[in-house]
């Protein structure tokens, strides 16, 4: 199968996005897909921390 890969580098995410797993392949996945960057009203402390140390960069906006 071949292997799905985006233009996109900026996910632009809902309310609920990155609050469910604690293991680090929910950001490994993103990368593996080309995003480089998550915007959303708000992320899990542990999503946020899996991210910067995997180097996606994660913004909160409240809108």
């Amino acid at each position: 199968m071949a292997k799905l890969r985006f233009e996109a580098k900026i996910l632009i995410a809902g309310p609920d996005f990155g609050t469910g797993s604690s293991r680090e392949h929910a950001v490994w996945a993103l990368m593996d897909y080309g995003f480089r960057a998550v915007i959303s009203p708000r992320f899990a402390d542990i999503f946020r921390g899996n991210a910067a140390k995997s180097g996606l960069a994660v913004q909160v906006d409240p809108q």
